[in-house]
């Protein structure tokens, strides 16, 4: 095992592509979600789970359901 730590980051922590609509960070497509309500492409920080249902929202659906 290497104690290099850029080795021992997962890739989906790692930059990527794809930037995130809220937050405009980059990372992996393999990564994204998308909200059930608008369908745009969420970050997996960004993201919000609703736990009744399991479904994922952007902030700002979020916010209107709430």
């Amino acid at each position: 095992m290497s104690d290099d730590p850029v080795q021992s980051t997962p890739w989906w922590l790692e930059l990527g592509a794809q930037a995130c609509d809220f937050c405009q960070r980059t990372f992996h497509y393999e990564a994204i979600y998308h909200c059930v309500h608008c369908d745009r492409p969420i970050c997996p920080f960004c993201m919000m789970e609703i736990r009744e249902s399991r479904e994922v929202t952007c902030s700002e659906c979020h916010e209107e359901d709430t």
